[in-house]
């Protein structure tokens, strides 16, 4: 690869040499020595190649030192989520930003995060968030995700040409592509034509009309367009980017189909049927943001620009495009974006020690068994404990003490229910469970700018995951600490007719709890589960282990102890 790079230096320094005697000799000895701009030429030809292949090998070499590596970046949620806010769920579930937020779901995407555009970013955050429940969209997933993991060639095939995109714009394209009020064309553009039509007859005129009459012409109308110019730039220059990044995409879909590449054969037929009927948007958006480009060059092409109102024509020849083939546009996002977000979870998965995946229970023998998973872990934790669990047809009850893992374990379950039914991966060696609707309620806060307490915003959250239950759909219900803000009395009674509600109504219930009153009361209709911990030498001590039965112990004054209270204190409250 250094051969490549270091060949371009000599190759561009041979040119500028070869250049300096052309120029120099052939001026102050013969004009003979001009033919010596050939071989500059040619070197400078051999420069560009040599360095286009550098750049090639060097791509080829980081996306392997990352294939199967966690990616770290800068991420702006709010961009990334911008098409899954723009975007409709036609079929499955939607996670909402309540479920989001407790399962940490952004820490989990960017684990999981490995892709090459903003494009790909923002298909794998609406993947994540849109629970499926079609074992045939999960397997065309999966297949795509196997192909990337084991065909290396089809692999970086694909990542090569996805690299070329670039990570760090195009973030704006679903909003220039799906929302409702995006730009337009206005009715007004055919006013820039007449403008650009006036300047070339102008320019014509001059070979046969008066010169002060045309030159007095072409001033005023250099002065109106350069009004125009300026004032159309300030107003859509932002916009530019968004332009030129759907243009690279197009391109993007071009290199995807000059090779035919093996088991994306359906994958490229759409793409291009696509280009077919919008690979010429690529040519109308050209001189959109050219004079930003070279400083020198730029200067002279923005008088160019002014004089014939070239960008602003350019730009918005380019709405009027987007507006005719906005759904074959929006089409060409979805194919590339979904191959980017694919390839990443399949290096995802390549990092993983293990994993396993889903197997979706509907046939009769397996009625009676809900959801079982083993030696299932958090993506999150650097040295997990895996736990197993099978779920029959109960709730479960989980008690134990402060820091034990309960809510650990109940945000394990919910982030491999979600991965199962988005992209085909549980963290565990083996999971198996119906279709679920998950829904949460773990996180808790007061909302100090509304000016809610914390116990109305645990109620109206709870209320959210009952309003969500479907009598046609089986819910997967996760709750951690109900109703802790207001009195034992009264969150006990809420606790209890709640638990029981949601239990009967066609829904998988996960709960933990330190109210140990529950494990008696609701023994008919949950299984208890516990966590536990000892306190040694070292502190308090713990394993993490899932195990059978309600907890019988509490670490509430021992942790107290443990912080360094003042004995006084601790010796008060354990009297």
């Amino acid at each position: 690869m250094r051969r490549y790079k270091w060949g371009s230096y000599v190759a561009i320094g041979l040119a500028i040499l070869f250049f300096y005697f052309a120029v120099g000799l052939g001026q102050q000895v013969a004009k003979e020595y001009w033919y010596l701009v050939i071989p500059a030429f040619f070197f400078t030809l051999l420069a560009f190649f040599l360095f286009k292949k550098y750049s090639h090998l060097k791509l080829v070499d980081e996306l392997r030192i990352q294939w199967g590596k966690n990616k770290q970046k800068k991420r702006d949620f709010a961009k990334i989520r911008l098409y899954f806010d723009l975007s409709k769920v036609e079929d499955g579930f939607r996670l909402d930003d309540r479920t989001w937020q407790d399962l940490n779901m952004d820490e989990v995407y960017a684990r999981v995060d490995r892709t090459l555009t903003y494009p790909g970013s923002q298909k794998l955050y609406v993947m994540l968030r849109n629970l499926l429940f079609s074992q045939k969209k999960l397997q065309e997933r999966n297949r795509l995700i196997s192909l990337f993991q084991e065909q290396k060639e089809i692999r970086e095939q694909v990542q090569i040409a996805l690299g070329k995109f670039g990570n760090d714009f195009g973030w704006a394209i679903p909003s220039l592509l799906w929302e409702d009020k995006a730009l337009k064309k206005p009715k007004y553009a055919w006013f820039f034509s007449a403008l650009f039509l006036a300047m070339i007859i102008g320019v014509l005129l001059l070979a046969f009309v008066s010169p002060k009459g045309i030159i007095a012409f072409l001033s005023i109308g250099f002065s109106i367009n350069m009004y125009l110019h300026f004032r159309e730039q300030k107003r859509n220059q932002y916009h530019f980017e968004t332009i030129k990044a759907l243009s690279r995409l197009v391109y993007i879909g071009k290199l995807l189909t000059k090779k035919r590449i093996h088991g994306l054969e359906a994958e490229q037929k759409k793409l291009k049927k696509i280009i077919h009927s919008v690979g010429k948007y690529s040519r109308i958006v050209f001189l959109v943001g050219l004079e930003s480009g070279d400083p020198y060059l730029g200067v002279l092409w923005q008088y160019v620009s002014i004089l014939f109102l070239s960008e602003v024509r350019a730009f918005y020849k380019a709405l009027g495009f987007i507006e005719k083939n906005r759904e074959t546009l929006q089409e060409l996002y979805l194919v590339i974006s979904e191959l980017d977000a694919l390839q990443a979870v399949a290096s995802y998965r390549e990092g993983l020690e293990f994993y396993s995946l889903p197997v979706f229970a509907n046939d009769e023998s397996e009625k009676s068994m809900i959801l079982k998973a083993n030696d299932f872990y958090h993506p999150l934790l650097k040295e997990p404990v895996c736990n197993s669990l099978t779920i029959k047809n109960h709730g479960i009850l989980i008690t134990g003490s402060n820091m034990s893992g309960k809510s650990t374990f109940l945000r394990t379950m919910g982030v491999n229910a979600v991965f199962a039914q988005t992209i085909f991966t549980c963290h565990a060696r083996e999971y198996c469970s119906p279709f679920l609707q998950v829904i949460t309620s773990i996180g808790r806060s007061d909302n100090i700018i509304e000016g809610q307490s914390y116990y109305l915003v645990e109620a109206l959250s709870v209320l959210r995951t009952i309003e969500k239950l479907n009598p046609n759909r089986l819910s997967l219900c996760i709750y951690d600490e109900l109703f802790r803000g207001t009195n034992s009395s009264e969150r006990l009674t809420a606790n209890v007719n709640v638990l029981r509600y949601v239990s009967r109504r066609n829904a998988i219930v996960l709960v933990a709890t330190h109210d140990l009153e529950l494990t008696e009361i609701l023994a008919d209709c949950y299984i208890n589960y516990h966590f536990s911990e000892k306190v040694g030498s070292q502190g308090l001590e713990f394993d993490y282990r899932l195990k059978d039965g309600p907890s019988t112990t509490s670490n509430a004054l021992a942790l107290l102890e443990y912080l360094g209270y003042p004995p006084e204190i601790v010796k008060k409250a354990t009297s």
